[in-house]
C-alpha cells in the first residue's frame, strides 16, 4: 500500500464514487440490533449518524446522504396490521435508509416540514429491517432513532381545572405536528418530539412524577409510567466493549447481498477521478478534524512523491485510490526507488501534529479547562475536536466523547473512574480501555 493511512482514507472514494463499497446487510449493526413485537413501541436508539459512502451513488441517485457501510441498527420485526413509522431526530441534517425483509430499499431526507427523516411502510413485512441513519454532507453527528408503529390521536385534553375568566385563552384545539406534551407548572408545554422530552429528562427537568401526554393516550400519565421514557430514567449500566456479541437469534433471513472481493481481487474503485482529485478528497475527508494548513502540506507533499510518475502510472494509483495491487506496487517502486518511503514521509506529518510523532502506535493529549488532561493511546491516527461541552476524539474508527465529565464510545455510555491528573483512552483490538491516573 503506498502510504497505508492515506490510502485508507482515499479508498473512501470507493463510496464517493460509486465503486466497490455499498450497503452490506451481511455485517454486524453498529449500534445494537432488537426484537419488536407489533405494539411494543416506540423504540428509542441513540447513536452517531453519518458515515463515508454517498448512497445517492451507490443504492439510488433519488436519495441523499453519507451513511456507513454496515447498518446502524438492526430490528427483527413482527408485523400486527399498523404501519411502521421509522424517523430520526437530530440538531443536524440527517437522512435515513431502511432495507426491508423483501431487500426492498427505502430512503428519506427532510420529512414534515423539517430537516430530519420519516419513513412510514403503510403495510410493513415481518423480518429482518437493516437501518441506517446519515448525514447531508459527510460529517458525522449525534442523532436519535424512533421506531414507532405509526399510531396518530386526538389532541390532549385540559391539565387541571379550566383556566378562571380573565386569564389565558385555552389551548388549541389541534396544533399542529402533536407529538409530546409535558405539563409545567399546571401548563401543558408543547408539542415537541420525544426527543426533546428525553433530553428534558436528562437535563433534570422532567421527574418521573411530572404529567406527560402523547397523541393516542386518553388522559395525562405520569412520566415514570411511559416505557418509552424507561430507558431516560433508568439508563443501562456501561457496556464492556469486550464482551463479544450478543446472543444469535433464530429468525428467518432476508436474501443476502453478494461477497466483496478481497482487497487483492478489488479492482478499480476511483475511476475516472485525476490522482489530484483522489489524494485532495481523500486527504481533507479522511482528516476532516484536521488543521486545513495540515492537510495542506500533506496534500503538496503526495503530489510532489508522484510527480515523477508517467501520466499512465498516475492514472492507475489514482484509479486504485493510493492501493494499486502489489505487482504494479513492486513494478513503481522498481521504476522510482524510494517512492513508497516518500508517500510514507507525508503521512508522517500527521501524526507529528496530533502528537504520535509518526510511531505506529500513537498518543495523543489535550487539556482540560481545569488543568486536567485527556490521553489517548493506540490507533495508528487521531483526530481531537473541540465541541461545545468537551471534546470529540477519532482513533482510527473508533469515536470517544467526553462531554462535562461524561464519556461514550462509538455512542454508547461508558462508565468515568474518577481522575485527579490525567485520564487514559488506550484503543486496542479488544476495544477502549479508560484509566484514571495511570
Amino acid at each position: 500500500m503506498l502510504g497505508q493511512r492515506v490510502a485508507i482514507a482515499a479508498l473512501a472514494l470507493a463510496a464517493l464514487t460509486g465503486g466497490a463499497a455499498a450497503q452490506n446487510w451481511d455485517l454486524e449493526p453498529t449500534f445494537g440490533r432488537a426484537i419488536l413485537p407489533d405494539g411494543a413501541m416506540p423504540h428509542i436508539v441513540d447513536m452517531i449518524a453519518g458515515g463515508p459512502i454517498d448512497i445517492s451513488r451507490s443504492i439510488d441517485p433519488g436519495c441523499a446522504g453519507f451513511v456507513a457501510d454496515a447498518p446502524d441498527y438492526r430490528i427483527q420485526y413482527t408485523a400486527g396490521g399498523t404501519p411502521l413509522t421509522i424517523s430520526v431526530e437530530a440538531v443536524a441534517d440527517t437522512t435515513l435508509l431502511v432495507n426491508d425483509p423483501g431487500a426492498t430499499w427505502y430512503c428519506a431526507d427532510d420529512s414534515n416540514g423539517s430537516l430530519n427523516p420519516s419513513i412510514t411502510i403503510d403495510a410493513p413485512l415481518s423480518g429482518q429491517y437493516d437501518i441506517w441513519v446519515g448525514t447531508y454532507s459527510s460529517a458525522i453527528a449525534e442523532a436519535v432513532l424512533i421506531i414507532s408503529d405509526g399510531s396518530a390521536g386526538a389532541p390532549p385534553p385540559a391539565v387541571g381545572p379550566a383556566p378562571a375568566a380573565g386569564g389565558p385563552p385555552p389551548l388549541p384545539a389541534q396544533p399542529a405536528a402533536v407529538e409530546y406534551y409535558v405539563a409545567i407548572d399546571g401548563q401543558p408545554a408543547g408539542p415537541m418530539p420525544l426527543a426533546q422530552v428525553i433530553a428534558m429528562i436528562a437535563a433534570g427537568q422532567v421527574d418521573e412524577a411530572q404529567l406527560v401526554w402523547h397523541t393516542g393516550l386518553p388522559d395525562w400519565v405520569e412520566a415514570g409510567a411511559l416505557p418509552e421514557l424507561d430507558a431516560a430514567f433508568n439508563p443501562p449500566a456501561p457496556v464492556d466493549d469486550r464482551a463479544g456479541p450478543p446472543p444469535v437469534v433464530d429468525v428467518p433471513q432476508k436474501p443476502q447481498p453478494a461477497p466483496q472481493p478481497d482487497d487483492e481481487e478489488q479492482g478499480p474503485v476511483a475511476a475516472g477521478m485525476s490522482l489530484e482529485e483522489v489524494v485532495t478528497i481523500g486527504v481533507n475527508w479522511g482528516f476532516s478534524d484536521v488543521p486545513q494548513e495540515t492537510r495542506d502540506r500533506v496534500i503538496a507533499c503526495l503530489l510532489n512523491a508522484f510527480a515523477p510518475l508517467s501520466a499512465e502510472d498516475r492514472q492507475l494509483v489514482a484509479d486504485y485510490g493510493m492501493d494499486p495491487p502489489l505487482a504494479e506496487i513492486d513494478r513503481l517502486e522498481g521504476l522510482h526507488p524510494g517512492l513508497t518511503r516518500n508517500v510514507e514521509d507525508c503521512e508522517d506529518i500527521l501524526p507529528d501534529v496530533l502528537g504520535g510523532g509518526g510511531a505506529d502506535v500513537a498518543t495523543s493529549s489535550v487539556s482540560l479547562a481545569d488543568g486536567r488532561t485527556l490521553t489517548v493511546v493506540g490507533g495508528s491516527s487521531h483526530a481531537i475536536s473541540a465541541t461545545d461541552s468537551g471534546y470529540r476524539i477519532i482513533v482510527d474508527e473508533t469515536r470517544i466523547q467526553y462531554e462535562n465529565g461524561a464519556v461514550s464510545v462509538d455512542g454508547r455510555p461508558r462508565e468515568v473512574p474518577p481522575f485527579t491528573t490525567e485520564l487514559v483512552f488506550t484503543v486496542d483490538d479488544l476495544g477502549v480501555t479508560i484509566t484514571a491516573d495511570p
